[in-house]
């Protein structure tokens, strides 16, 4: 009898050790489950953690005052600290692209829809004027003519987006820009006023990232002619 119940112990003990295995298998399979495996949330942020780059829509002076405008701004740029940029009117900022081939993809359509579409009138306010914004530090206002709107109207048609604001503020117009930044900003009343000039060329760059301190990463992409 006393040899049954020392018998029935042991293998009460036996079944303890393997329970006692089993749930510690459990155990450790669950934590390695836990951390390894991410949770729907972190698997959607995983799937969408592919960065967009910005890319901006640029109208572009003719060489003649592309050439005055770009040594203003390089002088701006050189005595006041902030970064060099070639001179434009913005048309469309804030496109969202995935890659330098579909950039060009964009040009290609662009290309497609907007030729004959004809030369743009730049005309510009004689005064410039100072905003408390990086990238309107020191601007002159162009008059948003209808054909200028039409062109705006017409690329954010053709790229799906929004129409709500077409100029961003605090400006809410189309201009040009000499200066990029917040410190030692050049006082607009010091300021020389800048020549109109008419133009058929736009230009398409990577203006990511979209900061003063990302200005010099700025990327050329191609130009788009509306002639």
């Amino acid at each position: 009898y006393t040899c049954s119940i020392l018998d029935n112990a042991m293998k009460w003990r036996d079944k303890k050790a393997i329970i006692k295995k089993v749930f510690v298998f459990f155990i450790a399979a669950a934590l390695f489950t836990r951390g390894s495996t991410k949770s729907p949330q972190a698997l959607r942020a995983n799937n969408n953690s592919h960065q967009t780059m910005k890319l901006s829509l640029w109208l572009v002076p003719p060489p003649s005052v592309a050439a005055i405008l770009g040594e203003r701004i390089s002088f701006y740029s050189k005595n006041s600290g902030g970064p060099y940029f070639d001179p434009h009117v913005t048309v469309t900022g804030g496109i969202n692209c995935d890659s330098r081939d579909n950039a060009k993809k964009v040009v290609d359509l662009l290309q497609q829809e907007l030729s004959g579409f004809g030369d743009v009138e730049a005309v510009f306010q004689p005064k410039a004027e100072n905003f408390d914004t990086w990238n309107q530090a020191l601007v002159f206002e162009m008059d948003a003519s209808p054909k200028f709107v039409k062109l705006c109207q017409r690329v954010r048609e053709v790229l799906k987006m929004d129409m709500m604001c077409l100029f961003p503020p605090p400006l809410n117009a189309p201009h040009v820009s000499l200066f990029y930044g917040v410190n030692n900003v050049p006082n607009a009343d010091e300021v020389e006023p800048i020549p109109d000039f008419s133009s058929d060329t736009l230009a398409l760059w990577i203006t990511d990232p979209t900061n003063t301190d990302g200005v010099p990463q700025w990327e050329f992409i191609d130009n788009i002619f509306l002639a």
